[in-house]
């Protein structure tokens, strides 16, 4: 199994095509064996053979190796997560003998994401979301039997037979099992555990925003004070107190002129602020766009990974990265609805939240707007520009007042800017 290892860690397509087309397609053999599970409550729209397939397959075998950067470990974790909406995805997690912890956690929707459909004749089609290619796994004529030997992929081979599935390295041989509510739980917090590290300037931890990309969040709102730079602390805001050289509310795109406060839209242009030199920080920064945006709102949406709250005085909103889980000691609220303003239903000091931002928790002030010289709504709501224009003269925003939404606003209003900078 070393060998598989190394190509996964190493090779993000080949985890991609392999994991997808192999685990998964050895998890529906073991849902089309009709086994059942206490914790398997029905799902509206699935017939009972569907169901039978919804839940958390995994597997823990001991597997001795190296992580890319180095890191020893002697155990792994398998878990396949197929979901009722017919999606699903694949978590590899690799553990050292001193911790429950992962040493890394490799797989999740967007490395190792599928879409399943149980088709007429009962074969289970799976699709790549980021390639749109499928694969039919079919039963074969000798009785409704799998074929023996599904694939092979360096040392470690996938079996099937009546009873279930087969994964096979070296001396090793073991089943997936499906979990049951307790252990979905327990291997949802191991897999959650190891946010991916940072770049210079960045926050702990990756958010998803579609088509297989995930970004960092920069350690703090973009400031000119004299010299581009990112915020000391996430909280941090200038607020009413905007002036020459002196700002952090800018209108679109003014990465060559910080201190155009015109009104006029005409006098703004597109120019990208992650160009700009940012103290302390790494080249490559940069906005993100319209359709990342949405794609970050639906995955905040869909995991409960956002919330309103009032760090160090100041009110904003709290975005979860991709791999989360809740530090010793802290708590979170997620927003419950789509229609919702209580700042206060998570309140952290500064220490409080220093351990939560290692987590991988994102911080977006409520630093209001500029309108010319004047500043309005300053620790009220968060508007922070996009890189996408709607119009000749409007560009759109991320913005929350009673919920998330991608307002458009003239080039000309005074916004706040969070960069980002892709995970490699």
């Amino acid at each position: 199994m070393p060998k598989m290892q190394k190509r996964i860690i190493n090779n993000k397509s080949y985890m991609r095509t392999k994991l997808f087309t192999i685990f998964a397609a050895a998890l529906f053999l073991v849902g089309m064996s009709g086994c059942t599970v206490e914790d398997n409550p029905a799902a509206d729209g699935l017939n009972p053979l569907e169901q039978s397939l919804v839940g958390l397959w995994w597997n823990e075998f001991e597997y001795a190796d190296v992580t890319e950067a180095g890191v020893p470990f002697s155990r792994a974790l398998l878990a396949v997560d197929v979901a009722a909406d017919h999606t699903g995805c694949i978590y590899l997690g690799v553990f050292d003998g001193s911790s429950d912890e992962p040493v890394a956690v490799y797989g999740g929707p967007d490395d190792a994401g599928f879409k399943w459909q149980l088709l007429p004749d009962g074969s289970v089609e799976l699709i790549d979301p980021a390639t749109h290619e499928s694969r039919v796994v079919t039963r074969a004529d000798n009785g409704g039997n799998f074929g023996k030997d599904m694939t092979n992929v360096a040392a470690t081979k996938v079996t099937a037979t009546d009873g279930g599935m087969t994964v096979t390295n070296g001396n090793y041989s073991g089943n997936l099992t499906k979990a049951d509510a307790v252990k979905k739980a327990e291997i949802e917090q191991k897999l959650a555990a190891a946010p991916e590290t940072a770049p210079q300037g960045a926050i702990t931890g990756a958010f998803s925003v579609g088509n297989g990309k995930k970004v960092f969040f920069a350690k703090g709102n973009l400031q000119f004070v004299d010299k581009w730079q990112f915020a000391e602390h996430q909280w941090d805001i200038i607020g009413r107190d905007q002036h020459l050289s002196y700002r952090d509310l800018f209108g679109w795109g003014t990465a060559r002129y910080p201190n155009n406060v015109s009104t006029n839209a005409a006098d703004y242009s597109w120019a990208e602020w992650g160009t700009n030199t940012i103290a302390n920080a790494a080249k490559g920064y940069r906005t993100l766009t319209f359709e990342e945006c949405v794609e970050l709102i639906r995955n905040l949406r869909k995991y409960n990974h956002s919330g309103l709250a009032t760090v160090n005085g100041v009110r904003g909103v709290v975005m979860l990265c991709d791999r989360w889980k809740l530090p010793s000691g802290c708590t979170f609220n997620p927003i419950p609805d789509d229609t919702y303003n209580d700042w206060n239903s998570n309140t952290y000091t500064a220490e409080q939240w220093a351990t939560m931002e290692a987590a991988g928790a994102v911080f977006l002030p409520c630093a209001g707007q500029r309108k010319g010289t004047l500043e309005a709504l300053v620790n009220v709501y968060p508007f922070y520009w996009l890189s996408s224009k709607f119009s000749d003269n409007e560009a759109y925003a991320l913005s929350y007042t009673n919920r998330f939404a991608i307002p458009r606003a003239s080039f000309s209003v005074g916004l706040s800017v969070r960069l980002v900078k892709d995970a490699e």
